[in-house]
């Protein structure tokens, strides 16, 4: 299947001299994906990006979750950014905006990559690409993806897949295509893509993982791996795992760890709004780009 292009194009990019045409000398990739969707997309898009470096040097990976950076990393203008979020109710997770900020562009090219499970990605791309355009960079290409939704996994469930790979490779060869076509880089050339401002309000709730204690070795895996520290041990005798129900937000990370399956999704209201869910969801959505 072949993505909905959006081309985007401007004339001002075509007249730049030889002499300044835009060059990016390496990759970086910077993702926060708890059930594995965005970041097998943007690894991809770093993949087919990586042919057109000078010297075919891998791109360079900054993990969200397992590695949220404990420092300012600031790209220099030669080093293109390419930023993949997941899409939770329409939204970038508010988890990841202060993450995302720790990189900083000094006018250096960035790719804004959205992954949503079927549904709508709504505002995300747009949140996303303002956030990019807020630290420094300029956004010459987004795009918005499809993988296995992360709370109703029935929906999507084969995403993404080999059809999405060839969407996500020529989306990265077009993007440097642009880029090897531009001049210097500036605000007004950020690429617009579909959403609205105010963005979608975020409201409170929805389905959360439960823990099965009858299932439950008290490992400490999904203690250790959420983001928002919602999780904990408590004891020390007669220990279980235990949820904050007002800091979870539900990313399904614990879910992708835990050895036993004591964490899941679960539960007879649950199973009726996935049922929904999945029937409302079910006709295929393609990726979306915008170059």
């Amino acid at each position: 299947m072949v993505g909905a292009w959006v081309i985007m194009g401007d004339e001002r990019e075509k007249t730049a001299s030889k002499e300044n045409l835009m060059r990016f000398n390496s990759v970086e990739l910077v993702y926060f994906s708890p059930t594995g969707g965005t970041r097998r997309i943007v690894e991809w898009i770093g993949r087919a990006l990586q042919k057109a470096t000078p010297d075919g040097k891998p791109a360079v990976a900054h993990d969200l979750l397992s590695r949220p950076p404990a420092q300012d990393l600031v790209l220099s203008p030669d080093s293109l950014l390419v930023a993949g979020m997941p899409v939770y109710a329409g939204r970038i997770p508010p988890h990841c905006l202060p993450l995302l900020r720790r990189f900083k562009g000094r006018h250096s090219p960035a790719l804004a990559v959205a992954v949503y499970g079927n549904r709508d990605y709504d505002d995300a791309l747009l949140e996303l690409r303002n956030a990019l355009g807020g630290s420094g960079f300029v956004v010459t290409g987004a795009a918005a993806f499809v993988s296995r939704h992360s709370v109703f996994p029935r929906v999507a469930a084969d995403r993404p897949d080999a059809d999405d790979e060839r969407v996500a490779e020529e989306f990265a060869r077009r993007c440097a295509a642009r880029l090897a076509d531009m001049g210097a880089l500036s605000r007004d050339l950020n690429v617009t893509v579909k959403g609205n401002t105010p963005y979608k309000e975020l409201k409170p709730g929805g389905p959360r993982p439960d823990v099965d204690h009858t299932e439950c070795i008290q490992c400490g895996a999904c203690v250790d791996i959420c983001p928002v520290n919602a999780l904990s041990v408590s004891g020390p005798t007669d220990a279980a795992v235990v949820r904050d129900m007002n800091l979870c937000m539900g990313c399904a990370a614990c879910i992708q760890v835990c050895p036993t399956g004591a964490q899941a999704w679960r539960g007879p209201q649950y199973e009726a709004m996935s049922a929904v869910f999945a029937e409302k969801c079910a006709a295929r959505r393609e990726p979306e780009l915008f170059v």
